[in-house]
C-alpha cells in the first residue's frame, strides 16, 4: 500500500511539472484531437501508412506511429491519454497530466509497448503497455537486472527477432566525457533484460557527439559531421559512408520547416523528410536509401562490429545477444544483380542446417527447393548462388499465377507455414519473403511486385496485392 502510495506521489509531481508549460499540453485530448491543423496531420499520415514509423509535426504538436512493419496505431508524442486506431479513434482512457519524454514506442506481436524515457520516474527503463481493453497503460514487470535508464534516441528495434537494443544512459543523458557506453538488449516475448556488450570505441565520437540514432527495418544510422555509420541489425557490423552527414540532415530539417506541416519516416531501408505547406503541396527534401549505400561501403571491405565483449576481472564475457547476432550472419552476399541488394537470405538458418524452401504455383502444383547453409556442403562461392535460385524460383510462381490478392492466411500457405508456426515468426518471415522478391524485382523490372495494403472492407485485416510484371526480364 506505502509503495502504490509513493509511486502515486511520484506520478502527481510529474504531472504538475508538466502541466505548468505549453497549454497544448494541458487542452483535453478530445479537443486538441479536433484541432484543425491535428486533423490535416492525421489525413497527411494516412497517405503514407507503409512507413515501419513516421513522426508527423506541426505548431500543434507531434504524432508518432510506433516501430513495426504492421502498425497503423499513432501516438502522442509522450502524452499516454492519446492512443489512436487506425480510424484515428483515441481508445486511451489514461488520466495522467504528465509526459513521458523519449521514449522507444514499438509495436511487437500486436502489442503497444513503450520503453524508457523521462516522465513519471525521471530517468528510467521501464516497460509499459498500452491495454486495449482496458484502454490504460500498465507497468510490464522485467527482471531486475537492466539498465539505468534509456531514450528512444539511442535505442533501435529488431521487428523480427522481437528484440530492443539500448544504450545504458546512466543518469538522464550522457555527459560529454567518454564512458564505457554499455548496451542491453530487451526480449520483448520475454520480458527480460540481458547485456550485449559496449558500443565500440570507434563509434563512441557518434555516440557521444549527436547522438541522433535513426531507426530503419534492417539498419540503423548515426549520422555523424563528416561522415554517417550505418549498422546492419541481424549480424551487428558496422560500416561507415560519406554518402550523407548531420549537415545535409540538419539543412533539409531547416527547410522543411518552413512549411507548415513536416513528416520524418522510414520506408523499409529508406530514411525520408517530408513537408506539406498550407496549400496541400508535399515536397520531398531528403531520401537516404541506406541499404544501397550500405552495401556499396560492405563492397569496398570497410567494416567493423558494432559491438565489442564486456569484459569483467580481465575474462571476456560473450552475452547470448552478441552469440545470437554472430549466428545470424549471412554465409554470402548474392552474386550479379542480387549482390546488388545484398541483405540477410530469405529466413536464413544457422550455420551447418539444411533446410527446405517449399512453394507453390498457381495450379496447386508443389515445387520444393533446398538451401543448404553448411560450408562442407555447398562451396562458399555458391552459397548465394543457391538462396538466389530460391528467391528466383518463388518469383516464377507468382508471376505464373498472375496478379491477384492474397490474405495473410493465404501468404502463409503459399510458404508454408503451418500451424507449428508462431504467429510472430510467421510474421518475421512473410515480411522477410516481401523484401527479398521485391529487392529482386525492382532490379529486374524496376518495380515492386508485392504490396501490402490495408482491406478497404476491414482496416484491420492487411492484404497482399501481387503485381506482376509483363515485360520478360
Amino acid at each position: 500500500m506505502l509503495r502504490c502510495l509513493l509511486l502515486f506521489i511520484v506520478v502527481l509531481n510529474a504531472s504538475l511539472s508538466g502541466s505548468g508549460q505549453d497549454p497544448l499540453k494541458r487542452m483535453d485530448p478530445d479537443e486538441w484531437l479536433a484541432l484543425t491543423k491535428v486533423q490535416a496531420m492525421l489525413e497527411w499520415a494516412d497517405e503514407h501508412k507503409e512507413a515501419f514509423w513516421m513522426d508527423v509535426r506541426s505548431d500543434a504538436g507531434q504524432l508518432k506511429s510506433p516501430c513495426g512493419t504492421e502498425s497503423d496505431w499513432m501516438l502522442r508524442q509522450g502524452d499516454l491519454r492519446v492512443v489512436l486506431t487506425p480510424d484515428h479513434v483515441n481508445v486511451s482512457r489514461s488520466h495522467n497530466l504528465g509526459f513521458n519524454l523519449d521514449a522507444k514506442s514499438v509495436v511487437y506481436n500486436g502489442r503497444i509497448l513503450s520503453l524508457g524515457g523521462r516522465g513519471f520516474w525521471n530517468g528510467h527503463a521501464k516497460l509499459i503497455e498500452f491495454v486495449e481493453k482496458s484502454g490504460e497503460w500498465e507497468w510490464v514487470m522485467t527482471e531486475e537486472n537492466g539498465p539505468e535508464c534509456v531514450i528512444g534516441k539511442s535505442s533501435w528495434f529488431n521487428s523480427e527477432t522481437g528484440q530492443v537494443f539500448s544504450i545504458d544512459e546512466g543518469a538522464w543523458g550522457r555527459s560529454n566525457e567518454i564512458g564505457p557506453n554499455e548496451v542491453w538488449c530487451l526480449d520483448l516475448a520475454a520480458s527480460s533484460w540481458e547485456p550485449a556488450g559496449r558500443v565500440n570505441p570507434k563509434m563512441e565520437l557518434f555516440v557521444h557527439g549527436l547522438g541522433q540514432l535513426i531507426d530503419l527495418e534492417d539498419y540503423f544510422v548515426w549520422p555523424g559531421l563528416h561522415k554517417s555509420a550505418i549498422v546492419r541489425k541481424s549480424d551487428l557490423e558496422t560500416v561507415f559512408t560519406t554518402a550523407w552527414n548531420y549537415a545535409e540532415l540538419k539543412d533539409a530539417m531547416r527547410e522543411a520547416k518552413k512549411d507548415a506541416f513536416r513528416m520524418t519516416m522510414a520506408t523499409g531501408n529508406h530514411h525520408r523528410l517530408l513537408s506539406l505547406d498550407g496549400r496541400g503541396k508535399e515536397s520531398e527534401w531528403l531520401k537516404w536509401d541506406v541499404e544501397a549505400a550500405f552495401v556499396e561501403a560492405w563492397e569496398q571491405g570497410d567494416s567493423s562490429p558494432w559491438l565489442v565483449p564486456l569484459e569483467a576481472k580481465g575474462e571476456v564475457i560473450k552475452t547470448e545477444a552478441v552469440k545470437d547476432a554472430q549466428a545470424n550472419i549471412p554465409t554470402a552476399l548474392w552474386a550479379g544483380v542480387v549482390l546488388m541488394v545484398a541483405g540477410i537470405s530469405f529466413g536464413a538458418g544457422r550455420r551447418g542446417v539444411k533446410r527446405r524452401i517449399v512453394s507453390s504455383t498457381a495450379n496447386g502444383v508443389s515445387q520444393e527447393a533446398n538451401v543448404a547453409d553448411a560450408a562442407d556442403e555447398v562451396p562458399s562461392k555458391d552459397k548465394g548462388h543457391s538462396t538466389a535460385k530460391v528467391i528466383l524460383t518463388l518469383i516464377s510462381n507468382l508471376e505464373e499465377a498472375g496478379g491477384r490478392i492474397m490474405s495473410t492466411d493465404e501468404l502463409n500457405d503459399f510458404l508454408r507455414l503451418g500451424q507449428d508456426v508462431s504467429s510472430e515468426s510467421k510474421r518475421a518471415k512473410r515480411a522477410q519473403f516481401i523484401r527479398d522478391v521485391n529487392r529482386v524485382y525492382q532490379m529486374r523490372h524496376g518495380k515492386e511486385m508485392i504490396v501490402r495494403e490495408k482491406d478497404l472492407n476491414d482496416r484491420r485485416r492487411t492484404i497482399y496485392v501481387i503485381h506482376p510484371c509483363s515485360d520478360i526480364a
